[in-house]
């Protein structure tokens, strides 16, 4: 496997790179999220693992789509590149989410950030 990095928020670590796509695993600990955040070159597919996650989810319009919910385990959501996006975890777990980038780009300088708990932006 990957080598794991550490957030403020939790870690991730990437378990497959290719030309095609780049698949992490997330780890967000209980009471952290990540920023609201959005990726130019790449889109997001996230598998919720465990825990209990708040997401949140802004289309570029704000017309289409703003959209705060709680996922259920096993559940599969797409955020297309563009969209702002934030999870969080709720209650004393930490939420594990697969994650499977696709697109141009898969580097950490493709995330343009709005709002962070860290000082981040």
């Amino acid at each position: 496997m990957g080598e794991i990095v550490t957030r403020p928020w939790g870690t991730y670590e990437t378990l497959y790179t290719g030309s095609d796509c780049q698949v992490k695993r997330l780890v967000i600990n209980p009471g952290k999220r990540i920023s609201l955040q959005s990726h130019q070159h790449r889109d997001e597919h996230w598998v919720f693992v465990s825990g209990l996650a708040k997401v949140e989810l802004h289309a570029p319009s704000t017309k289409l789509m703003d959209l705060v919910y709680t996922p259920d385990i096993g559940t599969y959501r797409m955020i297309p590149k563009g969209w702002k996006h934030r999870v969080g975890a709720l209650g004393d777990k930490p939420v594990v989410i697969i994650e499977t980038q696709m697109g141009s780009s898969f580097a950490e300088t493709d995330i343009k950030r709005y709002e962070d708990d860290y000082g981040r932006v």
